[in-house]
């Protein structure tokens, strides 16, 4: 029998802001759009004051005013950053997931004792606030869509401690009367007025008509949802985690510069943020390539030169990419150019744990200590509060 869980972020905008800022804990907070004119996230604070989602913010000027409520502009990379650390967080529960947005993925347990479930979901929500500082709800269900319906429900009801499981028949029955039709995933508003002019106001309500009657009220996706509600899966996990071969992180200038301690820095950036990815994922490798380029739009002398070295030993260590880095830059630096273009990419990736240490190589193990301190550091205090000061200041 098939086991899906459902783990879903709390706020995840805000949560991922209180992670590196302690002091809005318990704030009403919201946080706006890239020009700030419009709410696109809210704490349980700021929506226990009437604050709605995506609402203009000159519409609730009063209240943010009045009850003080702190406003804060989107970052996405930082939201960005921290979905792609808590997807290799799940990975570490379960090996097939599907990371289904930004702050939510389904995970395959089964052949997961049921009575297993609860401590399972508490295990994968305290690793992800411990590591992270974010706030999770986990649901388990037969079927996608009940995975979907117990996490609503463990968000809903405190008492719950975040973590429900609809594996249960008895349980399953009387906890779908609590979920109203239009919280039903895939029903949508059209379908959800149809059926309560029917006289089915929660997924209970549709999961106990007869089947040629669904048939004759709703489509196709309907159709599967009511199947879905009685435990038939009709939408199985997609695996959309495909073996990385490798990490890539280019930047073109806003202005293009013939300074070699300039492009120095930005090739260090390249290799701090690629190197950060890799120890997320728990990947290593020895193998970096550097390029650099001016720009083909412009007339004038053109150059593009890429530059390719391997390691003896793999690795994720900032350091020793840097140094590699360097040496590469050297190669195929040119003076007389305006670079535009410059890029870091480090392939032929590795799991870490399956990777074989050469007994002829030391590990340098001050290196990784210090590594592993700047790494929890940022992720306690936020990216880059401790960097390496070739990256420039």
């Amino acid at each position: 029998m098939s086991i899906f869980a459902l783990v879903d972020g709390n706020n995840f905008f805000v949560s991922c802001h209180r992670a590196i800022q302690s002091d809005l804990e318990g704030l009403p907070v919201v946080v706006l759009s890239h020009d700030g004119g419009i709410i696109i996230a809210r704490s349980n604070e700021a929506k226990a004051l009437g604050i709605k989602m995506a609402e203009p913010v000159f519409k609730v000027k009063h209240i943010i005013e009045s009850k003080k409520v702190i406003c804060i502009l989107s970052n996405h990379r930082l939201y960005k950053d921290t979905s792609q650390k808590m997807m290799v967080l799940f990975h570490r529960h379960s090996p097939k997931v599907q990371e289904y947005s930004i702050d939510e993925a389904f995970l395959d347990f089964t052949g997961v004792q049921p009575d297993h479930l609860q401590k399972l979901g508490h295990d994968i929500k305290n690793d992800i606030m411990d590591t992270l500082k974010i706030p999770v709800c986990v649901g388990f269900g037969k079927t996608k869509t009940l995975a979907k319906l117990a996490n609503h429900l463990a968000k809903t009801f405190e008492d719950l401690n975040g973590v429900y499981s609809f594996y249960e028949n008895e349980r399953l029955r009387a906890s779908l009367g609590l979920v109203p039709i239009d919280q039903v995933w895939g029903i949508g508003a059209v379908n959800a007025k149809k059926l309560k002019g029917d006289g089915v106001h929660t997924a209970l309500d549709l999961a106990s008509l007869p089947l040629s009657r669904v048939k004759r009220r709703l489509n196709l996706m309907g159709q599967r949802v009511y199947q879905e509600l009685n435990g038939q899966v009709c939408s199985p996990l997609e695996i959309t985690r495909s073996e990385q071969k490798s990490i890539m992180e280019s930047r073109t200038m806003v202005q293009a510069t013939s300074s070699k301690e300039k492009i120095k820095e930005e090739i260090a950036q390249h290799v701090v943020n690629v190197c950060e990815k890799l120890r997320a994922s728990g990947l290593v490798s020895k193998e970096i390539c550097v390029s650099i380029s001016t720009n083909s739009h412009n007339k004038g002398p053109q150059y593009d030169k890429t530059a390719k070295r391997s390691l003896l030993a793999s690795t994720n260590l900032t350091k020793t990419y840097l140094e590699q880095a360097f040496l590469l830059l050297n190669e195929i630096f040119k003076e007389g150019y305006q670079y535009k273009k410059t890029g870091v990419t480090i392939s032929n990736l590795e799991n870490e744990k399956n990777t074989e240490k050469d007994l002829f190589i030391a590990e340098d193990k001050k290196t990784k200590a210090l590594t592993k301190s700047m790494d929890d550091l940022n992720r306690r205090f936020g990216n880059k509060t401790i960097t390496y000061g070739a990256t420039g200041l």
